[in-house]
């Protein structure tokens, strides 16, 4: 999941940037091969260290 948030003094400071400025925030779960989860993260993340990509492919009648 990605939102938008602001930046707080304490991720200011880790970050190196001014407080308040805008930043993605993350959050997601990471499932084993198992659907067991393996790792829960929450990140901030400042816009210009991201890019986003998508790839699109037509579903095949199984995933309709």
């Amino acid at each position: 999941k990605i939102s938008v948030t602001k930046v707080d003094e304490e991720e200011a400071d880790l970050l190196g940037v001014d407080v308040g400025i805008s930043a993605f925030f993350q959050t997601g779960l990471i499932l084993d091969q198992h659907e067991r989860p393996v790792e829960y993260f929450k990140n901030v993340v400042l816009p210009n260290r991201i890019s986003f990509s998508t790839e699109l492919r037509r579903a095949t009648a199984s995933e309709a």
